[in-house]
């Protein structure tokens, strides 16, 4: 006989400590200060209209 509770631990999702403690956390992933500057948008090049056409300032 097949119960919610027996199904639930066959699945691996029983008790809360016991399924994250089987997680391995990655180490997070260190960015350097450049890297997060070119995610932001920082060093892009900034284009403006001059009399219809686009010009880099």
């Amino acid at each position: 006989m097949r119960t919610l509770h027996t199904e639930l631990m066959q699945k691996g999702l029983g008790k809360k400590g016991q399924r994250q403690a089987s997680k391995r956390r990655q180490p997070k992933e260190k960015m350097s200060r450049r890297e997060i500057e070119e995610l932001m948008g920082m060093s892009r090049d900034i284009y403006q209209r001059v009399n219809g056409a686009f010009r880099r300032k």
